[in-house]
């Protein structure tokens, strides 16, 4: 019966009895049991709850007599995968098995996918500790509420696309697709028909201009898609008079403690998609970071670190590696003054401890503000030493 089994990628382990699968390995590795029912020293029952319980990633296919159908089909009800009636051929044990390899593999991909979508479309990967960003992250979760239009303000590369996707991915459309139109690029009217659930519209302030008839009527009436107005701050203007909500969001220049969040963000990134490990920056290069007034707002962080990242040989990224920033060591100009000053450990401390003692040191209400995940926050609770009696 091994033979048949299709052994490509994968190692096979063959057992005996009940007591030889509990001293097998105890985690997710094990992908599928071919089992027969007749398992020695226990019920069947035993045997699937047993593997249900130490290998929740396991397809499980029975072999079983052909008197022992019914016993089959109460395994199947209580998790088993499939069953094969012996005696059988190699053949059909082959094929049995790739059918449920392909069907691990596929749920593998489905919940990569779903870790891929919480990863970049939480509200959480809004990124920052700042009051400014937990204020976007706020605004925005109210905005998965309704349907109405809605804008979102900033500078060039500020996020305002990647915070649009993260509304959508929330909303009730969020199984339909985006669409994204570019209205200094893009002629004519929206169509109504191309099944979109959300439409993005990027420079948005030529897009009232020259559409003010459509806009209104999106406004004024039913529409078979959401419409998310991206623009720079001077659509406040244009969308004031209708009565558009807007999120704004703020400048990085304006919001400096997000810049180690960010920066933590961005490389673990870029390690998920090298497959490299993720790199650490030295503390003299996030200082030099923090100082930096980003006139490329987020955007240009994220590219800095991509080529930062490149041409780091080790696993430390340090100040000779941001070739395309200004020698210079300039302070942000509307950051706070002692911010260059401060080392990261001081900036991060005090933040994450001024969120705990606003939130009474709830824990996920704190994460939540700080845009991080709750073994995120334990982890620097542990590292600052921060308790309840801790002042900053």
């Amino acid at each position: 019966m091994i033979r048949a089994i299709p052994a490509e990628g994968y190692r096979i382990i063959e057992v005996v009895d009940m007591a030889s699968v509990g001293e097998s390995q105890k985690n997710d590795d094990i992908r599928l049991i071919l089992a027969d029912v007749n398992v020695p020293g226990r019920s069947f029952q035993d045997f699937i709850i047993l593997c249900r319980r130490r290998f929740p990633a396991a397809e499980i296919i029975l072999l079983v007599d052909r008197t022992r159908r019914s016993a089959a089909c109460e395994a199947m009800r209580m998790g088993a995968s499939d069953f094969i009636v012996m005696p059988s051929t190699d053949e059909e044990i082959e094929v049995r098995s790739r059918k449920a390899m392909t069907w691990v593999a596929l749920r593998d991909e489905a919940a990569g996918l779903h870790r891929r979508m919480a990863m970049d479309f939480g509200f959480d990967n809004f990124i920052g500790i700042s009051e400014a960003a937990a204020d976007v992250r706020h605004r925005a979760g109210l905005a998965t509420d309704n349907e109405s239009v809605l804008a979102i303000v900033g500078e060039t590369a500020s996020g305002r696309g990647h915070l649009a996707r993260i509304i959508h991915h929330h909303g009730r459309r969020r199984a339909e697709p985006i669409r994204v139109y570019d209205a200094a690029a893009d002629s004519g009217s929206i169509r109504e028909d191309d099944g979109a659930g959300t439409v993005i519209i990027r420079n948005a302030e030529v897009f009232i201009e020259q559409n003010p008839h459509d806009l209104d009527a999106l406004l004024n009436g039913p529409k078979p898609y959401r419409l998310v107005l991206l623009g720079t701050p001077k659509i406040l203007e244009l969308i004031s008079a209708r009565k558009i909500p807007a999120i704004v969001i703020p400048p990085l220049r304006s919001r400096p403690e997000d810049i180690p969040a960010l920066t933590e963000y961005f490389l673990r990134r870029i390690g998920d998609r090298t497959g490299r490990p993720v790199l650490t920056v030295a503390p003299e290069a996030m200082r030099r970071l923090i100082r930096y007034e980003w006139p490329g707002n987020v955007g240009e962080l994220e590219q800095t670190l991509s080529t930062a990242a490149a041409l780091a040989a080790g696993d430390t990224i340090t100040t000779d590696h941001f070739i395309f920033l200004p020698s210079g060591d300039a302070t942000s100009a509307s950051g706070p003054e002692t911010l260059s000053t401060w080392s990261l450990e001081e900036v991060e401390r005090t933040q994450i401890l001024r969120s705990l003692e606003g939130n009474g040191w709830n824990f996920s209400q704190t994460a939540q503000q700080l845009g991080i995940g709750r073994t995120t926050l334990w982890r620097k609770i542990k590292k600052y030493h921060l308790t309840q009696a801790a002042t900053v």
